[in-house]
């Protein structure tokens, strides 16, 4: 009567990831971005950072403007996966209409500070190079010093590639990322 009772619940588990994961497809599939592998990579990124004992959340399916992709540890966080580190740090700055310089464009509502940007792992020291050439520059407001950018910039545990293959049918990542989930969910079952 046991086993049945464990084999009832994890398949019920199964079926609710399968919805979960049709639903998630249907918002935030390929059709629905410019590659898809950003939005995973939220994603599996939030998993990962729950696999290594930090509280994290992905609350970027609401598309609020410059608001965070996810929070971890309490802190929000934006998610750029671009091709290039300098692209990756270049996404999170915007020009100001009024006086043509480039500003950094998220911050915490609720403290004023700047939001952590999380880049890809294979990108992180280029990208730290590149906020603090911005931090230089003025372009982030409320930071003067260029040592500040390893505390605004979050190395993700996704590379670029992991993160472009988790967007993939069929790839190690894409199954990986499956699988992971699969595992979370059933673990409360």
């Amino acid at each position: 009567l046991t086993n049945n009772l464990v084999e009832s619940a994890v398949f019920s588990e199964v079926e609710n990831l399968n919805m979960e994961t049709a639903a998630f497809h249907a918002a935030y599939g390929v059709d629905q971005s410019k590659t898809g592998h950003g939005i995973s990579a939220e994603e599996v990124g939030s998993v990962l950072d729950k696999s290594s004992g930090e509280e994290s959340t992905v609350v970027g399916r609401d598309n609020a403007k410059n608001g965070p992709d996810k929070i971890v540890k309490g802190n929000p966080v934006q998610c750029k996966f671009c091709k290039t580190a300098g692209s990756s740090v270049s996404a999170c700055f915007k020009k100001n209409p009024e006086t043509g310089q480039m500003e950094y464009r998220y911050f915490d509502i609720k403290s004023g500070n700047p939001m952590k940007v999380e880049v890809p792992a294979d990108q992180y020291e280029k990208a730290v190079e590149a906020m603090q050439k911005r931090i230089l520059n003025g372009q982030v407001k409320g930071v003067t010093d260029p040592d500040k950018a390893t505390e605004l910039v979050r190395k993700s545990k996704l590379t670029y590639a992991q993160a472009k293959n988790l967007a993939k049918a069929g790839t190690f990542e894409s199954l990986t990322m499956d699988t992971a989930t699969g595992v979370i969910n059933c673990s409360f079952a």
